[in-house]
């Protein structure tokens, strides 16, 4: 009887596996659709990811953030952006992904390349039924902690 009543629970199991990793899947589409669209500088796609209540540990809010990145495209080319996510951690609606985010790129205005090696985190919020970012963070954490 116990037996019965446990196969009789593994659909169930196996639908919430399944829901939870489809959860941190779309979440690793979103990092990776920004990652592309920085380094193809296309704005369009990159702020389709972004919440219009962004706000990051350097002081931009979404607008900021716009005129920020404008600028780097305008001043950067040849823009290689390399993530590594070193954790997901999802609780309902909210996703903190721990990574690591290098960044090549040329600057035209001093003819010499810039090298970006930065652990932030990025704080997503599901809405409806995909995610936008929230926030970035820097982050302090160790290598060690999330291998």
């Amino acid at each position: 009887m116990r037996i019965f009543g446990l196969i009789n629970l593994l659909p169930l199991l196996f639908f919430q596996c399944e829901l939870f990793v489809s959860e941190q899947m779309r979440v690793v589409k979103i990092i990776k659709r920004g990652e592309n669209a920085i380094e193809q500088e296309k704005r369009s796609e990159l702020f389709a990811i972004i919440s219009k209540d962004y706000l990051d540990d350097w002081g931009h809010n979404y607008e900021k953030l716009i005129e920020s990145i404008d600028n780097y495209f305008q001043r950067y080319e040849d823009i290689k952006v390399q993530i590594t996510i070193k954790k997901i951690l999802i609780t309902k609606n909210i996703a903190k992904c721990y990574l690591r985010v290098y960044i090549s790129s040329y600057n035209i205005y001093y003819d010499d390349y810039t090298l970006i090696n930065q652990p932030l985190i990025i704080t997503l919020k599901k809405i409806i039924s995909d995610y936008l970012i929230i926030q970035i963070e820097k982050s302090d954490y160790e290598e060690s902690k999330y291998n």
